[in-house]
This record gives structure tokens, C-alpha cells and sequence, in this order.
């Protein structure tokens, strides 16, 4: 599919439609609706329906195309004030830039520009009114899937592609987590309300266990000494001990947390796949704790009841 050159019409979706644009390009072009202002506004105006009507991979085929449907279709309009004329081709066609490469002045001066504070703003600004709009957002979603659908090429270079983060990189993400403020209870309701009864598809956790095992596991002993050295480092830190323990001793005590986890549990047990769950009850067949281990959770264990016996004699004080 790579390398073709399209041929498309754009029609009105009035009750008798008009043919209103000529186009020529490659995939990407034809999958974006936008050209100049007057086809926008005929856009808005009357609607739009792209038809192609050729693909080749002779280009010089696809300009005599064009050129050819332009004139059979009149719609070449170099004057573009007049809106009551719909024609919205500047040029009589066969005059692409498929393909075009810049120079290296125009490099330096579209560098020279996006180093303007002013012109930077304004870009992110309309990026950032054009990513809000519902519209915009569903035809991405809706390009990203179809492209991960029928693009072989595309999902071939994907699988290929190994992410390899610089080291100056990985100091960079440290210090913009570092500096990030902390999450509002506003925002992690949202979060929550959005995940809420949230179930993928059997389809969609096979191909995240294959991602998953393509990409993550089997980790080497390389990766899982730098894991390992790093979860280290953090806990020798005492803020974020502190942090931690003071944390899985609160959570450990609220009951309404424990049912939330112990109902979270139970589904996500009901909804495991029947080889999963085998697989894990093999896994733990036979395991045995430390004498450690079961130290820390009987201790563990005497806190909470401790807690929980200590909540009651409360409550019971203070009833009349």
C-alpha cells in the first residue's frame, strides 16, 4: 500500500451533490479532510464525501489524472472571495509536492522560527483548541484503529521499533516527575469514574499477554539487577519509607479499602481466564512462607485486630 498515489473527488452532500475539489497525494493526504479556506468553508457549508477514483503508483499518471478531472469536473477557481462558487482548485493540477524535500536554508528558517516565543505560543494554543474538540479526538481514534486494522507496513515497523531511552533523557523524566504536583482528589474521582466497570475484550487481553511477553518478559538478569538496585535506592531513602509504611499502615486498618480491594479481587478472579487461573494455582501450589515471613504476618495481623478492638471500645464508650 506504501507508495501509492491517490486520485479523489470531493462532493457536496447536498440532495444532488457537486463535485467542488481535484485531488491527487498519497495516503496520508487523502485521509486529511483540510486543503485551503474556501474548501473548508464549502465543507461547512454544503458537507463533504471524498471519493477516490484511482490509486497507481505512476505519479506522472495520477497528475494527467487530476489535470483531466479538474477540466471534466470544472472546478478550477483561482478566485477564491467569491463564496456563492463553490470550485475551490487554485490550479489546474498536475503541479504535487509528494515527496518534497527541503532545503537546508528552509530548515534553518522553520528552525529559526519555532524558536520564537511568540510563534510557539500560538501554535500551542491552537494545538490545544484543536485536540479539545470531541470531532477531532474521534477521527484520530478512529484513524489509529483503522490504521492498526489494514496497515501492514505500519504494524510491521511498530512491532520492530525498540525504544532505547538516553541516559540524559531518563534524567529528564526524573526531574519533570520530581517537580510535578500532586494529584487533586478532583482529578483522581475523574480517573476513577472513567475506569469505573471498565472490561476488556478477550481479544484485547490476548494481544496485550502477547505485548507483553514480545516486549517485557522474559526480562534479562541485566534488567532485573538495575529493577532491583533502583526499588533499593528508593527504600533506603527514610522520607519515602516513611511515606510508604505510614501509607500501608493506614490502608491496612480502613476497612471500607480492604472491601474494596477484597471485591476487586473476587472479580478480577471471575473474569480470569480458566488456563489462567490454573496456571497460577500451580504456581502456589506447595509455596511455604519463611519463619520470617510468617513473623511479620503475625505481627501484622496483631496490629489490625489490635486497631479494629480499639475502634469498637470507642465506639462503645461513647454510646449514652
Amino acid at each position: 500500500m506504501s507508495g501509492l498515489f491517490y486520485v479523489y473527488l470531493d462532493w457536496t452532500t447536498e440532495e444532488v451533490p457537486r463535485c467542488f475539489y481535484v485531488g491527487k497525494g498519497n495516503k496520508v493526504r487523502v485521509a486529511k479532510a483540510k486543503r485551503n479556506e474556501k474548501h473548508t468553508w464549502v465543507s461547512r457549508q454544503h458537507g463533504m464525501r471524498r471519493e477516490v477514483v484511482c490509486s497507481t503508483v505512476d505519479e506522472s499518471f495520477a497528475f494527467k489524472l487530476e489535470m483531466e478531472l479538474i477540466q471534466a469536473n470544472d472546478t478550477y477557481n483561482p478566485d477564491h472571495k467569491d463564496h456563492s462558487d463553490i470550485r475551490c482548485n487554485k490550479t489546474l493540477g498536475g503541479d504535487g509536492v509528494t515527496g518534497h524535500r527541503f532545503t537546508s536554508e528552509q530548515r534553518a528558517e522553520n528552525k529559526a522560527r519555532w524558536q520564537n516565543p511568540k510563534f510557539r505560543r500560538m501554535m500551542s494554543e491552537k494545538a490545544v483548541a484543536r485536540n479539545a474538540r470531541p470531532d477531532y479526538k474521534a477521527m484520530l481514534k478512529k484513524r489509529q484503529a483503522e490504521r492498526w486494522k489494514t496497515d501492514e507496513v505500519y504494524l510491521d515497523k511498530m512491532r520492530s521499533v525498540k525504544h532505547v531511552v538516553s541516559e540524559d533523557t531518563r534524567a529528564k523524566l526524573r526531574k519533570a516527575r520530581a517537580n510535578r504536583p500532586p494529584v487533586s482528589e478532583q482529578t483522581r474521582e475523574k480517573i476513577r469514574a472513567s475506569s469505573l466497570g471498565r472490561r476488556h475484550t478477550s481479544e484485547t487481553r490476548e494481544r496485550m499477554r502477547v505485548a507483553c511477553a514480545d516486549r517485557r518478559f522474559p526480562q534479562s538478569d541485566e534488567i532485573r539487577a538495575k529493577l532491583g538496585a533502583a526499588t533499593k535506592r528508593r527504600w533506603q531513602d527514610p522520607q519515602y519509607r516513611e511515606k510508604m509504611v505510614a501509607m500501608s499502615r493506614s490502608l491496612g486498618t480502613d476497612e471500607e479499602y480492604r472491601n474494596k480491594l477484597t471485591e476487586a479481587q473476587k472479580a478480577r478472579w471471575a473474569h480470569m481466564p480458566p488456563e489462567q487461573r490454573e496456571r497460577i494455582r500451580e504456581k502456589l501450589a506447595g509455596r511455604k512462607c519463611s519463619d520470617e515471613s510468617r513473623e511479620k504476618m503475625r505481627a501484622a495481623a496483631f496490629v489490625r485486630e489490635r486497631a479494629k478492638r480499639k475502634s469498637i471500645w470507642i465506639e462503645e464508650s461513647l454510646l449514652p
